[in-house]
């Protein structure tokens, strides 16, 4: 039996109810936020802890009778997740940020919930286009795609959050994230590379208590890019991933740590939030050097690895 994905992306909402009733921050669930907000007169973020409860427990009830085959508009789906999500989000950025207020487990559920249903939602548009794949369609993002951001993001942001290993500099960590990313982004390509380094770096902020880091989320984003920009050179879904291919991706990989993270983030850090020009570029040098090394160890380890393994299993395989 071929799997639903539009139902399984309602279901995935039952994730953002449970997490809706564990602690989400400072020890209350959504329901005490709620009320603690209309205590203190901000009947607007009540307003949207409600809806955000409200909204993923119709999306579970529409996957309900889709799993006994009533027909449903498609448009249904949309509007309920982008309520759940957009209702979240606002909260977020009105109540947590900029209080630095630390998320708790309640919080990862609910993230976790959006990411499976919006990934899933996606799979199941892919699935039926009906303009049903151009070459080009397939090939940049596919299901196949959707899959290798959702794996990649989830696996990226467990090493950000669990396996980081201070390295002396204030807020600079030895990253195996870095490591899931590149791979990724060699196997899959750019497009999954960019969402997997995008993703994966905004869950590690949005659980970690000091808020988002946006200009460090979007160098993660752009390195999962730049190494995945000639993915088709380096082989590897062929099998074909050689010494050649891994002294490429290596300097690739390099390049790529150094331009993101000397170059780009520090200027950005400068620029968008007035960081010192010397703690930034002193942050930026160990963190690329950390990471072009981590990667050039792991990373090439993991390539050969999964090269060898192809044919012998079964991996992600285009349509």
């Amino acid at each position: 039996m071929k799997m639903d994905f539009r139902i399984f992306a309602k279901l995935a909402l039952f994730l953002v109810i449970i997490g809706f009733c564990m602690p989400i921050a400072c020890d209350m669930n959504g329901f005490q936020i709620a009320e603690f907000s209309m205590k203190n007169n901000d009947t607007f973020n009540a307003v949207m802890f409600y809806l955000l409860f409200f909204s993923a427990a119709a999306g579970v009830i529409i996957g309900v009778l889709l799993l006994l085959k009533k027909k449903l508009p498609i448009f249904c789906d949309w509007v309920i997740i982008i309520l759940c999500v957009l209702s979240g989000l606002l909260v977020y950025f009105r109540l947590f940020n900029e209080s630095g207020v630390k998320l708790q487990s309640g919080a990862v559920f609910i993230i976790l919930g959006w990411i499976i249903t919006i990934l899933c939602q996606l799979i199941y548009a892919v699935q039926t286009n009906p303009i049903k794949k151009s070459y080009k369609t397939v090939k940049i993002f596919s299901v196949r795609t959707i899959v290798a951001i959702g794996i990649g993001a989830a696996l990226m942001f467990v090493l950000m959050r669990f396996a980081a290993v201070p390295s002396g500099v204030p807020n600079t960590n030895l990253n195996f994230g870095i490591v899931v990313l590149s791979v990724f982004a060699a196997i899959f390509g750019p497009i999954a590379g960019f969402f997997i380094g995008f993703i994966g770096h905004l869950l590690n902020d949005l659980t970690a208590g000091w808020g988002v880091w946006w200009t460090w989320v979007i160098g993660s984003a752009l390195f999962g890019f730049l190494v995945g920009v000639i993915f088709k050179f380096y082989n590897i879904n062929k099998g074909g991933f050689g010494e050649m291919q891994a002294v490429t991706f290596n300097i690739v990989q390099i390049l790529a740590n150094f331009v993101v993270w000397i170059g780009i983030a520090p200027t950005l850090d400068i620029l968008v939030y007035s960081e010192p020009s010397d703690k930034v570029f002193l942050q930026g040098l160990v963190a690329g050097s950390l990471n072009a090394a981590v990667v050039l160890i792991l990373g090439t380890l993991l390539l050969f690895a999964y090269t060898k393994t192809l044919g012998k299993s079964g991996s992600l395989k285009a349509e």
